[in-house]
């Protein structure tokens, strides 16, 4: 391992891996309540930087933009390289700064995915079981709710979690079950989750274990099944899917850059079922 912290080690290919990318990552974690940005300029060693929010959970960045979910809001910071430069406490040190710019207050409503579009910030609204878009009137405006969800209140009724956006609009998501009760989905098996072609209106997979992170690279979706530690990837044009990784975690956050996918896991909470 590349470096002694028991709380943060790393494989020594991993630097080489951001650096050969030219990337840097970020990820959340709502337990500890952190954003952790993690990068390598020399493809050497990893630098690591951790900023304090309450429960994030959801980001996506767009172009120049980065937008955080957080317990009550959702913060969007602009990304500049000049006021980096002059940053006072290590002026010359940090290639970008992100400047806080606009902050929505959506309440406790527990937004899971969530995706940047030009002038809107959509965001998969889990409490009230639908997808929002921000509002400057309003705590969110709803845009979509599954078919079987017949109104909208704060309760968490199927676990809607995972979106993928295409031009502008929502077109797959995932749930952990078609319940329309109070925390239904809490009470069913942990194989009831879908895949939810929103277009169409129907599953294109089902029994899945806690499905989470959906993302479409070509003709292929991939999806996260946290409760069994498994990758899947269905093809949307022979209609087939195949799990394709298995890991003894949790897990929750998928992205693939080049040729390499990135996966979030986690142990199994002490209180999980």
């Amino acid at each position: 391992m590349a470096e002694s912290n028991p709380f943060f080690y790393y494989s020594g290919s991993f630097p080489k891996i951001l650096n050969e990318l030219n990337i840097s990552l970020v990820f959340s974690t709502y337990q500890a309540g952190k954003v952790i940005f993690v990068s390598s300029p020399t493809g050497e060693a990893l630098y690591k930087f951790a900023k304090n929010f309450k429960r994030p959970m959801g980001i996506d960045f767009h172009e120049n933009r980065l937008a955080i979910a957080s317990r009550n809001f959702i913060e969007v910071f602009s990304m500049s390289e000049v006021l980096a430069r002059t940053f006072p406490d290590k002026p010359n040190y940090y290639d970008q700064l992100f400047v806080p710019q606009v902050k929505y207050y959506t309440g406790l409503t527990d937004m899971h995915d969530i995706e940047i579009l030009k002038g809107d910030i959509l965001a998969v609204n889990t409490s009230f079981s639908c997808i929002s878009k921000m509002s400057d009137t309003f705590h969110f405006d709803s845009i979509w709710k599954p078919p079987f969800i017949n109104e909208l209140e704060p309760e968490d009724r199927c676990h809607l979690n995972g979106m993928v956006v295409e031009n502008g609009k929502p077109t797959y998501v995932t749930f952990f079950d078609q319940s329309n009760n109070d925390s239904g989905w809490r009470k069913t098996p942990l194989n009831t989750g879908q895949l939810w072609d929103v277009e169409n209106n129907e599953a294109l997979l089902t029994g899945l274990s806690m499905p989470h992170s959906p993302l479409k690279v070509d003709d292929n979706l991939y999806v996260l099944c946290s409760a069994t530690g498994e990758v899947l990837r269905y093809n949307l044009t022979t209609k087939t899917s195949e799990c394709i990784i298995k890991l003894d975690s949790f897990l929750r956050g998928l992205d693939i850059k080049g040729h390499y996918m990135f996966i979030g896991a986690s142990k199994m909470r002490k209180t999980s079922k």
